[in-house]
Protein backbone atom coordinates (compact mmCIF):
# COMPACT_ATOMS: atom_id res chain seq x y z
CA UNK A 1 0.00 0.00 0.00
CA UNK A 2 1.69 3.50 -0.76
CA UNK A 3 1.72 6.21 1.72
CA UNK A 4 -1.11 8.07 -0.01
CA UNK A 5 -3.61 4.83 0.22
CA UNK A 6 -2.65 4.09 3.88
CA UNK A 7 -3.11 8.22 4.76
CA UNK A 8 -6.39 8.43 2.20
CA UNK A 9 -7.86 4.68 4.48
CA UNK A 10 -6.82 6.48 7.68
CA UNK A 11 -8.52 9.98 7.32
CA UNK A 12 -11.67 7.61 6.26
CA UNK A 13 -12.10 6.26 9.57
CA UNK A 14 -10.70 8.75 11.89
CA UNK A 15 -11.30 12.36 10.68
CA UNK A 16 -8.39 13.99 13.25
CA UNK A 17 -4.22 13.90 12.83
CA UNK A 18 -2.48 11.41 14.72
CA UNK A 19 0.27 13.15 17.16
CA UNK A 20 2.56 10.46 15.68
CA UNK A 21 2.82 7.93 13.04
CA UNK A 22 5.18 4.75 13.84
CA UNK A 23 6.56 2.62 10.88
CA UNK A 24 8.20 -0.87 12.16
CA UNK A 25 10.08 -2.61 9.84
CA UNK A 26 13.08 -5.23 9.74
CA UNK A 27 15.12 -3.14 8.00
CA UNK A 28 14.18 0.72 8.91
CA UNK A 29 17.66 2.31 7.34
CA UNK A 30 16.62 0.24 3.75
CA UNK A 31 16.09 2.75 1.38
CA UNK A 32 12.57 1.25 0.47
CA UNK A 33 11.66 2.34 3.94
CA UNK A 34 13.02 5.03 4.51
CA UNK A 35 11.29 6.35 0.99
CA UNK A 36 7.77 5.53 2.03
CA UNK A 37 8.31 7.37 5.41
CA UNK A 38 9.53 10.48 3.30
CA UNK A 39 6.52 10.06 0.93
CA UNK A 40 4.28 9.68 4.12
CA UNK A 41 5.75 12.64 5.24
CA UNK A 42 5.53 14.87 2.33
CA UNK A 43 1.62 13.60 2.95
CA UNK A 44 0.96 15.02 5.35
CA UNK A 45 2.37 18.14 5.54
CA UNK A 46 0.25 18.32 2.23
CA UNK A 47 -3.25 17.79 4.57
CA UNK A 48 -1.43 19.73 6.67
CA UNK A 49 -1.16 17.85 9.95
CA UNK A 50 1.85 18.15 11.93
CA UNK A 51 2.33 14.87 13.04
CA UNK A 52 5.68 13.08 13.41
CA UNK A 53 6.80 9.98 11.39
CA UNK A 54 9.19 7.46 13.73
CA UNK A 55 10.90 4.49 11.48
CA UNK A 56 11.64 1.76 14.20
CA UNK A 57 13.33 -1.58 14.11
CA UNK A 58 10.77 -5.04 14.20
CA UNK A 59 12.96 -7.87 14.61
CA UNK A 60 9.68 -10.07 14.00
CA UNK A 61 8.79 -8.94 10.63
CA UNK A 62 9.81 -9.73 7.53
CA UNK A 63 12.26 -8.16 5.23
CA UNK A 64 9.20 -6.91 2.44
CA UNK A 65 6.84 -6.01 5.37
CA UNK A 66 5.99 -2.89 7.16
CA UNK A 67 3.59 -2.20 9.92
CA UNK A 68 2.06 1.53 10.46
CA UNK A 69 0.87 2.35 13.80
CA UNK A 70 -1.16 5.85 13.93
CA UNK A 71 -0.81 6.86 17.70
CA UNK A 72 -2.16 9.46 19.88
CA UNK A 73 -4.65 10.89 18.21
CA UNK A 74 -5.38 14.44 18.70
CA UNK A 75 -8.91 16.66 18.25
Amino acid sequence: MSPADWLARHAAADAHAPARIRILSATPDAPEVQDWATRLREHLRQRGWSTQVEVLQDAGLEADQLRVEPLTVTP
